[in-house]
């Protein structure tokens, strides 16, 4: 008897369980999202908007398990009677058929004309096309007075170089006039040409 009466740790009689227990408490409170000393008011109305709106979407949930579990009994029953009838065919129709035969091939279909749609910035594009395009002109000739000038300074130094080298006197101090003579026709032929 004594037995009967002894309490466990956590003050609950021997013949109650915790699982139990639990059960009990939560069948009396529906869905405690509100606290209980809460003052009516704003806040009060918007928690309980939210506390609408948590059930209706676990109602909704709930029925779309059930409908989602029939449909997959429904489909699994459906291929259990499929798999004991006889496969589909592959053929068409006959009429079908026909028609496939006296329809012309898609490469053989003339498709109607149709005007070209009015492009909105076409005059802006032809102008940004033709001022790209004498960008492109202005860089390549700007490149290739780079690539003249460097060949005319290279040029022009060597010619200097070589006429200094001429001039230095001999080895007894007199000019060297065939190697002179070399440059100044080149230069009598480009003043020529100039002219």
């Amino acid at each position: 008897m004594a037995k009967a009466h002894r309490k466990d740790r956590k003050g609950k009689p021997d013949g109650e369980a915790d699982g139990q227990s639990a059960t009990r408490k939560c069948k009396g409170l529906k869905f405690p999202t509100i606290p209980q000393n809460m003052p009516d008011g704003v806040h009060k109305q918007k928690l309980l908007k939210k506390k609408a709106d948590l059930l209706e979407r676990a109602q909704i949930q709930r029925e779309y398990a059930k409908v989602k579990q029939k449909f997959l009994t429904d489909k699994s029953k459906m291929e259990a009677d499929q798999g004991d009838a006889e496969p589909a065919s592959t053929e068409l129709h006959p009429d079908r058929q026909q028609r496939l035969d006296r329809s012309p091939s898609p490469d053989n279909r003339k498709r109607p004309w149709r005007a070209q749609k009015p492009a909105p910035f076409k005059k802006q594009e032809a102008q940004a096309n033709r001022t790209r395009e004498a960008a492109l002109d202005r860089q390549a000739q700007h490149e290739q007075r780079e690539v003249q000038r460097a060949k005319k300074t290279a040029e022009r130094e060597r010619m200097r170089k070589a006429m200094r080298k001429a001039r230095t006197g001999g080895k007894n101090g007199q000019m060297k006039l065939g190697k002179e003579s070399k440059f100044l026709l080149e230069k009598v032929k480009k003043m020529v040409a100039n002219g």
